[in-house]
């Protein structure tokens, strides 16, 4: 039941959810925190690029418009069912492989669109990819540096990546109006995830800031249940009225006696 405190174990997974977390300033000094920053911005630049140009893209291997429709189609499909999978698996798989291995499957997708192999399968692979990057740099934010500022921490990185959105197409857009092809760009992007994937294992999780709540729940080993977490300043009114109470019991007693 709720009432009777159980056996407690931290996860196997990257770290024990903070019930405080990180201040803004203090995930600024973490290394993970701005390995996601160019991360989430690169991607969502790329992303984006590759999306609102998908047609001209098509056309310029050879390909339809309907085949482009056919393909974007299919392409949103393999993004919702790999952040399925890949919620599931960020409960099993330390993040930052997972995000190694995401990144490792974008970078091979926009290989293949530069090296003009089958555009089709290239934004299908894309989107798996992007659906499991997706699922893993979700979880990545609360797990690392907690509940408490992480609307904070990720408002200051969706700036960059609204910013870093806009751009995209305009780089693909240049690329496409100076050399005929978008050639250029694709091989920016490459670079660019080459670079993000060989950084990626090293976005590991910061020194933990961990809570006095989470060290008594370590001690006791117990659930963290409405019942059995119970704040500081309760702790502490509960602790004053017992020191109130019991020398006026003792007055008490010796007076009846």
């Amino acid at each position: 039941s709720l009432c009777m405190p159980q056996r407690w174990s931290p996860p196997q997974s990257d770290s024990v959810m903070m019930l405080d977390g990180f201040e803004l300033r203090a995930a600024m000094r973490s290394r993970a925190y701005w390995i996601m920053f160019v991360l989430q911005s690169a991607w969502a630049m790329i992303g984006t690029g590759l999306v609102f140009n998908i047609q001209k893209v098509f056309t310029s291997q050879g390909k339809t418009l309907d085949d482009a429709a056919m393909t974007l189609g299919q392409f949103f499909v393999a993004v919702a069912v790999m952040q399925l999978v890949g919620g599931v698996l960020a409960d099993r798989v330390r993040l930052h492989w997972l995000i190694t291995a995401a990144l490792a499957g974008l970078t091979v997708s926009v290989s293949l669109l530069l090296v003009g192999w089958n555009v089709s399968t290239s934004y299908v692979l894309f989107g798996l990819a992007q659906g499991l990057l997706g699922s893993a740099v979700n979880t990545l934010w609360p797990r690392y540096f907690g509940l408490a500022h992480v609307g904070k921490i990720r408002g200051s990185v969706m700036t960059a990546v609204v910013a870093s959105s806009a751009l995209g197409p305009f780089v693909m857009g240049v690329s496409y109006d100076w050399f005929g092809s978008y050639t250029p760009s694709l091989g920016l992007f490459v670079g660019i995830f080459t670079l993000l994937l060989s950084a990626a294992p090293f976005a590991t999780p910061p020194a933990p800031k961990v809570s006095s709540a989470i060290i008594r729940l370590r001690k006791w080993r117990l659930v963290v249940t409405p019942n059995t977490l119970v704040s500081s300043s309760e702790r502490i009114s509960r602790r004053r009225a017992s020191s109130r109470f019991w020398p006026q019991a003792i007055t008490f007693a010796s007076i009846g006696s």
